[in-house]
This record gives C-alpha cells, structure tokens and sequence, in this order.
C-alpha cells in the first residue's frame, strides 16, 4: 500500500510537471466542446440564399418565389429575368442553388404543356445542398399539387374529389430517431470521442518513453519490478482524470448545447471506460515498445487522426472496401465506441442492444493488456541483465 501510494503520487507529479500534457488533456475537451457546442448550437441551417432566373415575370411566377422565400430553409437573395452571369453570381455570391423559371411558364400551365423548371445545386458544400434541395423539392412539390388541384376544381370537380385524384394514397415519413434533424445531435458524439481518444493517447505515449529518456525506469523498477503493477499505476491516474473530464462534457456542456444525454448512462458509463481502457494501453504498449516520447507520440497521431473518418461515424462502413474495414476500422476503439454510442445516445438502446461492440472492446483491452504485459517484462528484465 505504501508502495502503491508512493507510485501514485510520482505519476500524479510526472503528469502535472509535462505542462503540454497537462495543457492538451484538459484545454483539447474543453475546447473543442466549445467551439464544437457553439457552431452547430443551432442545429439545422436556414435562410440558406438562393437566386431565382424568372424568365416569365407572371403573377404565378411571382407566387412560386414567394413560396421559395417563406421556406424556412431558403432565402431568395436575388431574382433576375434575364439568364446572364448566373453562375459568376453563384460563385461570387455563394449561393447554395440557382432556380430557372422558363418563358411562359404560366401559359403552358394553362394549356397543360408541363414545362420544366430547373434547378441547379450548389454541390460545393453537400450539406447546404441537401437542406436547399429539401426546402425547394417541398416548395414545388407543394405548389405543383395546389396547381393540378386548381385545375381539377375548374373542371367541376369538387375540392374533396379533385384531392383524392391527384393523390390516390397518403404517404407519412415519421422520422425515429433525431426527428428535428438536428446536425449537432449526430456530429457531437463523433468529434467528442475522437477528441478524448487523441488526448488519451498523446498522455500515454509519454507514460514509459519519458521514464527510458530520462533514464529514470530504474527507479520505477527499483520500486516494483511487476509489469501487471507498473502498467495498472500507469493507467489510474489517466482513468480517474478521463472520467472527470467525460463527467465535465455530459454533466456541463450536454446541457449547455441541448444535446440529449444517452437514456441509459450506466451503460454508457461502462462503453466510456472500456474505450477509455483500450486507449490506454494502446497509449502504454506504443509508449514501451518506442522509448522516445516524439517517436510514440508519432505514431499514436498515425493512428489516431484517421480514426474518425475509418471510424464509420461520418460515412457508412458498408460504404468501404471490405479490406478497409476488416483490418483498419475494425481495429480502432474509436469504431465500436461511436456505433455503440450513437445507439445508447440517438436510438435509446439498452447494455442488450450494444453488447457485440462490448465484446469487441473488452477483447481489445485483453489483447493490448497482454502485449503490454510482455513488452514490458521484456524491457524490466533486459534492465536487470544490464
């Protein structure tokens, strides 16, 4: 006991004596959860500018941009009735879409011509386009209904009648999970795990390569030769600061940003501490098998920046080459926490619905443990031999 509260205290002083470590392990969560929280707080983009080519000038037209313009996700910046310079105007302006009423527009309406509107996305940014492309699809979509309805009133049709032939069936799109589409709610998860996962593994790569530079592991090894010991006070002070960080973002910045808490926290606690686990000894395997603290820090960052587009959070795993994912994204922490993450946080899941992702991690954990465990044996008996 007196040993370990001894080794305790060291690791404590090493860690708070390296003012980067100190600086990225607790600025890096913190920052990121701000400037992460606060760009995406509202959500949802709106009031996105577009320009409209109107061509036909006709009450009509001048109804549709209307429409365009009460959209919640559009903004019709611009309205010209001449087809000239639109596309330098797009680029000098930013706009997400460039929409084409023809000539006579009205006219073949009422003579049942169906001309053609069309539009054309600003494909730069795919998120923009998407909420504009939504936005003009309902718009049109809406008003091209309400005109073949109109239509079919002028004939004699009664109102009830004209709808139901214009739509023989109802469709309803209910949407489970984040029904508000709301992009904060998706990115967060993602950014935060990848944030902790890079802090975890730049403090641990300098857990055993400070000790060999300094030439201090002979003291560590004067104090305990037990790789199984000296790995485990390695980890805790890690691990106890990890939770209180996590406890910071879930407890601080969730309600600070709106961001929905995971319905089943103990699980979630437990899905945080074995990414946490599996982090660290990757961090200490790296860090004792290269016995230079840039050299792990090195290849940790080789690992650890990548993970989040390998990760399958931001595109789809079975979107991958099969190589890609068998023997890259399935090897990453990173992987199975977000999957089982956006399950217990987005979905609502339970421990049952999540445990092939625990597995995964627990298996993680025994195998880094392991070789861990050996590396540094290794090491703790090549220094008794010298």
């Amino acid at each position: 006991m007196n040993i370990f509260s001894k080794l305790f205290k060291r690791e404590l002083k090493l860690f708070f004596s390296n003012s980067v470590a100190v600086f990225i392990f607790f600025a890096a969560p913190i920052g990121y959860a701000l400037m992460v929280g606060s760009t995406y707080m509202q959500g949802k983009l709106t009031n996105l500018e577009v320009i409209v080519v109107d061509a036909d000038n006709t009450p009509l037209s001048n109804k549709m941009i209307d429409a365009l313009d009460d959209n919640q996700y559009l903004d019709v910046a611009e309205v010209q009735y001449l087809q000239k310079e639109v596309e330098q105007k797009v680029v000098e302006n930013d706009y997400v879409a460039a929409i084409y009423i023809p000539d006579e527009f009205e006219g073949n309406i009422l003579q049942k011509r169906q001309p053609e509107v069309n539009v054309e996305l600003n494909g730069s940014n795919m998120v923009s386009g998407n909420y504009a492309s939504s936005g003009i699809q309902k718009v049109l979509g809406t008003l091209n209904a309400g005109i073949e309805i109109e239509s079919m009133k002028k004939q004699g049709l009664p109102e009830a009648t004209a709808k139901t032939q214009f739509q023989p069936f109802n469709v309803t799109v209910n949407r489970f999970y984040n029904p508000a589409n709301n992009y904060l709610q998706f990115i967060w998860p993602g950014i935060m795990g990848a944030v902790m996962q890079q802090v975890i593994l730049i403090v641990m790569a300098l857990s055993f390569a400070m000790e060999f530079e300094n030439e201090s592991f002979r003291k560590l090894v004067k104090l305990s030769d037990s790789p199984t010991f000296l790995i485990f006070i390695k980890s805790l002070p890690i691990m106890v600061l990890t939770f209180l960080m996590w406890g910071l973002v879930y407890y601080g910045f969730y309600p600070l940003f709106k961001v929905m808490l995971p319905a089943a926290m103990l699980s979630n606690w437990i899905l945080v501490f074995l990414f946490t686990l599996a982090n660290v000894f990757l961090g200490i395997l790296v860090s004792i098998c290269f016995p230079s603290q840039l050299k792990a820090t090195e290849i940790l960052m080789a690992i650890s920046m990548p993970s989040f587009i390998l990760s399958g959070f931001t595109w789809p795993l079975n979107g991958m080459p099969e190589w890609v994912v068998t023997y890259v994204s399935n090897l990453i922490p990173l992987t199975h926490f977000l999957k089982a993450y956006r399950k217990l946080e987005l979905m609502g899941a339970s421990l049952g619905n999540v445990m092939q992702q625990f597995w995964v991690l627990i298996i993680m954990c025994v195998v880094l443990f392991v070789l861990s465990y050996f590396a540094l044996q290794y090491r703790i008996r090549r220094h008794h031999k010298t």
